[in-house]
This record gives C-alpha cells, sequence and structure tokens, in this order.
C-alpha cells in the first residue's frame, strides 16, 4: 500500500518519531488515526518504509487515500491528522493496464478507418508485402495467361512490351478487388487491357470506363453476354469503330477465343499486320477491320474460323495472296478484301463458300482468270473484281449464278466473247447491273443477248473493248435500264426508234 505523506524527508526522524504515537490518536469517529508533518512539497512513502506500529491498523496489500485536516504538532511543525484512510479508487490502482488497454484500442480503431477509407475488406487482407505480393500475383497470372496462350510469355516478361503494363494492371486489380474472380475473367482482363494499351489508348475518342475498377462489361465498346446466358459476364462483343485507334492488333485477341463473336474496328488507323493468332478466335462471326492500315499478309488462320459470316478487311494495304483457307469458312456470306495490294489468282476454293452472298476483291493487282468454280456458288448476289489485272475468258458456268444481281469487273483484261450461258436457258435472272467496260472484249453480240435479263438497270459494255455489229435488238426492251453504255467499240448499223420506249433511261 501507499501513504502520502506531507513532505518531510523520512532521513531527518521525524517522521519515524510520529509514528511512534500512530495508534494513540483517535478521529472523530473513534478510528486509529496519524499525525503527519507537512512542508511545501509533497513526498510518496511506501507503506514497507513506514513505522511496523502502522501495519495492525493499515492492510499492506492495498493502496490507501489520506483525508487529513491541518494541526500543530508539538514540536512546532505543522504537520496532518489522518482523519479516515480509503482505498485508492479502482481506476488509480488499475492505472497501468487501462493504459495498456487504451493504446490497443486505438491502434485497433486506427487499422479499422484505414481499411474502411481505402475499400479494402479486412478478412481478404493479405498478410505479406505488397512487394511480396505483386511480385507473386504477376508469376501467378504470367502462368495462368501461358497455359493458355503460349507465345504470350516473352512479351510479358519484358517490361517495356504494353503487354507487360497490361499484366501489371490485371495482377494489382485481382489483389485490391477480385479475389473470387474465376481464371477465364482474369484472362478476359488481360486481353482487353493489352488491346486498349497496344492501340494507342491515349488517342481514343470514347474510353468510358476502360482501366477503371468497374466491371469491364460496361466499358465503351464491349459487349457481354447477357444474364443468364452461358456468355453471362464474358466479352462477345467489341466494337470501336471511328475511335480513333491506332498502334496494333496484340496477338493476345485471341485470348477473347471462348467467348468473342464480333470484332469490328473499321475507320481507324490501325497499322501493322493481322497476327496470325486472330485465328483462333472459332467462335466470331463478324470480322471488320476495313479502313485501316493494316499491311503484311492476309494469314490463312483465318480459315479457321468455322463460324465466320462476315470478313471485311476492305482499304487497307495487305499485300499478300488470297489464301486457299478461306474456302473452309463453309458459312461465309459477306467477304469484302477491296481496295488492298493483294497479288496472285483468285484460289479455286472460293467455290466451297456455299452460302456466300457478295464477294468483293475490287481494286487489287489479282491475276490470272476468274476460277469456273464460282459457278458452284449458287447464293451469290454481288461480285465485284473490278479495277485489277484479271486476265482470261468469263467461265461460262456463271450462268447458273440464278441469284447474282449485280457483275462488276471493269478495267481488267477479259477477253473473248461473252459466254452465251449467261443469258440463254434462264442465265443470270436476276441479274440488274452488268458492267464489263474497259476490258478486252470481242466478238458479236447475237439478237437475244441478255434476253433473261427482263430486270436490267445498268449495261456497261463500252470502254475500249472490240465488239462488233449492231447493237442487240433485245436491249430496247429492258423496261428498267437506266444506263446504257457501249462507247468506244465498233458497232454499227442505226439506232432504232424503239429506244424511245425505255423511259428510265438516263
Amino acid at each position: 500500500g501507499v501513504v502520502w505523506v506531507d513532505g518531510i524527508d523520512s532521513s531527518s526522524g521525524i517522521v519515524p518519531a510520529l509514528y511512534d504515537n500512530i495508534m494513540d490518536q483517535e478521529t472523530e469517529e473513534g478510528e486509529p488515526g496519524c499525525a503527519i508533518p507537512r512542508t511545501e512539497n509533497i513526498q510518496r512513502y511506501s507503506m514497507g518504509s513506514l513505522h511496523s506500529s502502522l501495519r495492525g491498523s493499515l492492510a499492506l496489500d492495498q493502496q490507501y487515500l489520506v483525508e487529513a485536516e491541518t494541526v500543530e504538532h508539538g514540536d512546532g511543525l505543522q504537520g496532518s491528522i489522518i482523519a479516515t484512510a480509503k482505498p485508492d479508487p479502482w481506476w488509480r490502482r488499475n492505472l497501468w493496464w487501462l493504459t495498456v488497454v487504451f493504446a490497443l484500442t486505438t491502434i485497433g480503431v486506427t487499422i479499422a478507418i484505414v481499411f474502411v477509407v481505402t475499400g479494402v475488406d479486412e478478412t481478404d487482407a493479405p498478410t505479406f508485402s505488397p512487394t511480396t505480393l505483386e511480385y507473386g500475383e504477376e508469376e501467378r497470372i504470367i502462368n495462368l495467361i501461358v497455359s493458355h496462350f503460349p507465345p504470350a510469355e516473352e512479351v510479358l516478361r519484358d517490361q517495356s512490351t504494353s503487354e507487360y503494363e497490361a499484366l501489371k494492371w490485371v495482377a494489382e486489380r485481382n489483389v485490391l478487388h477480385l479475389h473470387s474472380r474465376a481464371d477465364e475473367l482474369i484472362l478476359q482482363q488481360y486481353s482487353l487491357a493489352a488491346f486498349y494499351l497496344n492501340t494507342n489508348s491515349n488517342g481514343w475518342k470514347e474510353y468510358d470506363g476502360w482501366l477503371d475498377n468497374e466491371n469491364e462489361c460496361s466499358w465503351y465498346g464491349v459487349e457481354c453476354g447477357m444474364e443468364g446466358s452461358r456468355f453471362e459476364n464474358k466479352v462477345i462483343g467489341l466494337n470501336l469503330p471511328s475511335n480513333g485507334l491506332s498502334g496494333s492488333i496484340p496477338a493476345d485477341i485471341a485470348i477473347l477465343s471462348s467467348s468473342l463473336s464480333s470484332l469490328v474496328l473499321d475507320r481507324n488507323g490501325i497499322m501493322g499486320s493481322i497476327p496470325p493468332e486472330i485465328g483462333h478466335l472459332s467462335l466470331l462471326s463478324i470480322l471488320n477491320l476495313s479502313d485501316n492500315e493494316l499491311s503484311g499478309a492476309l494469314p490463312g488462320s483465318i480459315g479457321e474460323m468455322a463460324n465466320l459470316l462476315n470478313l471485311n478487311l476492305s482499304k487497307n494495304s495487305l499485300s499478300s495472296t488470297i489464301p486457299a483457307q478461306l474456302g473452309m469458312l463453309s458459312l461465309l456470306r459477306f467477304i469484302k478484301l477491296g481496295t488492298n495490294e493483294l497479288v496472285g489468282s483468285i484460289p479455286s476454293q472460293i467455290g466451297d463458300l456455299t452460302d456466300l452472298q457478295e464477294l468483293d476483291f475490287s481494286s487489287n493487282e489479282l491475276s490470272y482468270a476468274l476460277p469456273k468454280e464460282i459457278g458452284s456458288v449458287s447464293t451469290l448476289e454481288k461480285l465485284f473484281l473490278q479495277d485489277n489485272k484479271l486476265l482470261g475468258p468469263l467461265p461460262s458456268e456463271m450462268g447458273s449464278l440464278s441469284k447474282l444481281q449485280v457483275v462488276d469487273m471493269s478495267r481488267n483484261y477479259v477477253f473473248e466473247t461473252i459466254p452465251a450461258e449467261l443469258w440463254q436457258m434462264g442465265g443470270l435472272p436476276n441479274l440488274e447491273h452488268l458492267d464489263l467496260s474497259h476490258n478486252l472484249l470481242t466478238g458479236t453480240l447475237s439478237d437475244d443477248f441478255g434476253k433473261s435479263w427482263l430486270g436490267l438497270k445498268t449495261l456497261r459494255l463500252g470502254g475500249k473493248n472490240f465488239l462488233k455489229g449492231t447493237i442487240p435488238s433485245t436491249v430496247y426492251t429492258f423496261n428498267l435500264l437506266e444506263e446504257l453504255d457501249m462507247s468506244s467499240n465498233f458497232l454499227t448499223g442505226t439506232m432504232p426508234i424503239s429506244i424511245s420506249n425505255l423511259g428510265k433511261l438516263h
């Protein structure tokens, strides 16, 4: 226990002398008391240092608060008489423990506030340092990506690449926010991030949501499967036409092969070659990369896109041959490769595209003759082959294309006569536009020329051809004809008055 004594030095001998008489004094309530000297300074004495005569009245295992009043001591010193001796309050006796509890509580509250402000769930918080966390998570994601797409490992370990920047972003985001995300969704994040960074993200016109903490399904131009479908939360469309993209298409786009069905990036400034890995997008039904600055080869791997319906790579600078693998796209309906620098021949495998409706290979450097297999594409409606170097006769097999509406083979080197199969026996009954101008056509047009073309609106056979004879009389029966050009040939005869029956001609 402790007794507070009014500042007499215990070495003076006065205190022990006063304590010798402690048992002879009483308080007003008749309880033992004591006289304790008083000076200006307060000193604290342990119970163990007091005279043994106190031990009968005060418990030695407690602390006491002395309430006293001032009295005059017989030796002329001013002191105090203890009126009562009460146990010290509980908070003073436990002051040390209270201090520890307060400190621990303060630390706990501070940690809780930090977690709330940063949005990190304490139950999911990592138990290792950020440096170790980042490196470990990067390695885990690298292994995940490489297991699905082995070619990515080299660029992922090169810190100067956009792919590495995408990896860092995914690793950080996954640790802080997405612990429960499936591996396939982490791969999806990485593929989109790599695409964004590789196509000069700073130049994008619209980029709402990209690389923020929202779900990637809400990003501008990203389309995900509907709730409840097998593609729920998976990217099925990446549609960013006219959006200021440049740079190149990363090979990592192939990581979206399990869900992507539409890739529309037309009217941008994308450069470089089409990555062969794009062929891994086996679910893709629409691929539109037209009106960009793509160069190099047209990869044969495109033939692996078994579900492709619409292929548009026009208005680029592709400079290879047309791969025969295109014939493997049995569901293809539209193929547009015009305005490139493609060379070589049109592959005969084009005849295997039995669902094809439109073929556009115009404005290239294609040579040789149009293959006869074109006659097998019975669904074909539009054929654009103008501005090439095609050399040879028109195949008579074209006469079987009963749905063909438009044929433009102008400005080539097509020679010989126009096969009669194109109009006899009901050939090309739905033909509306025929342009064979600026070729090397020869021969004489028979009187029944085009008799099955009842819906014909445009007929162009002029411009440096070598046709002879007179204009066939059937031409004047094309009641829907709006444009007729047979200039720069070797035609003779007079223009009949029946031409006035062509009321729509202008």
